[in-house]
């Protein structure tokens, strides 16, 4: 069966890491927001572009009516400069705040640079493609950032199998 070969392939990972990132990508579906639910943290990416900011807020509404507790941390891609991210992540907080009462925690920004975009066609993190960029000193800031939060504990992750499972048997 497939989906048991997943879960003991993913069982088998978390023995070797501390942590794993799922990137469900834009668009919801059925079984990404299966993922998403099942999740100990989330990390909503969004742009400060308006389209990606109103897809962002409905999944963070979502998420948020699925789990009241579950953190969320926020990321702005792909900001034209550093004053444009953080109107972004205040805006957006401000908006969580106001109509559904959970605040997010910004870990940063990642800003616009053109080296990304060629790490990706050249099917490479550009954290080791471009080390040296403003984009991967950023990344690594937020990294350097969210490891130093309190609640930032890799120890859930059998919690995380435990719901997916429920949820897919669903």
């Amino acid at each position: 069966m497939k989906i048991q070969r997943f879960f003991d392939q993913i069982e088998m990972i978390g023995r070797h890491f501390d942590y794993i990132f799922l990137d469900m990508g834009a668009g919801a579906t059925k079984s990404s927001m299966q993922f998403i639910t099942a999740a100990n943290e989330i990390f909503v990416v969004t742009t400060p572009e308006p389209t990606s900011i109103t897809d962002a807020y409905a999944m963070v509404k979502y998420i948020h009516l699925n789990d009241k507790n579950v953190p969320i941390h926020l990321i702005v891609n792909r900001a034209e400069s550093g004053q444009e991210a953080k109107e972004t992540q205040v805006n957006f907080r401000r908006v969580t705040v106001q109509f559904l009462k959970k605040d997010l925690t910004s870990l940063g920004y990642i800003p616009y640079d053109a080296r990304v975009t060629k790490s990706v066609k050249a099917q490479k993190p550009f954290l080791l493609l471009y080390p040296q960029t403003k984009a991967s000193r950023s990344m690594m800031q937020m990294a350097t950032t969210y490891l130093g939060l309190e609640d930032a504990s890799p120890t859930k992750f059998g919690h995380f199998l435990k719901k997916m499972k429920l949820l897919i048997k669903k």
